[in-house]
């Protein structure tokens, strides 16, 4: 898939105060995120998305997304990076984080997998083997 220079894509939406989406997608693949966004939204789930690792940190801490869905190859952070720093930081409301990589980005074997990750699959994902490791989404209302 051809990168894209994430310093070109415009900032996220700024979400109503108190807004905590089920899902973040954190993927450079613009297509790709924004395909997998649609067809979670079709399926109940608030999501937002984002291309960059360091601005995933910042949405993660203020908008407490319940699942993180993270791709390893970043242009700005690596994957494991963006994990890592997640887990170290959020340890009250601490989003599962569900890895969805092509295999592009080795994994440091001193990585103890099972503390940065509560799910890794291999894309191209089938929705339904996702599906299968969310949660149901949220009930709470949405905002308009």
């Amino acid at each position: 898939y051809p990168r894209i220079d994430i310093e070109s894509i415009p900032p996220s939406p700024v979400m109503a105060s108190g807004f905590r989406p089920d899902i973040l997608i954190v993927d450079d693949n613009i297509a790709g995120a924004l395909t997998l966004a649609m067809l979670l939204e079709m399926n109940g789930y608030s999501v937002l998305t984002t291309p960059s690792g360091k601005e995933a940190i910042t949405m993660v801490e203020a908008h407490h997304p319940r699942v993180v869905l993270l791709d390893l190859g970043l242009p700005d952070m690596n994957g494991v990076d963006v994990a890592r720093t997640l887990r170290e930081s959020h340890n009250s409301e601490r989003p599962m984080i569900v890895v969805l990589s092509g295999g592009d980005v080795d994994i440091p074997q001193s990585t103890h997998i099972s503390e940065l990750f509560d799910h890794y699959l291999a894309k191209p994902v089938l929705f339904e083997d996702l599906q299968a490791v969310l949660p149901s989404p949220s009930t709470a209302e949405r905002p308009t």
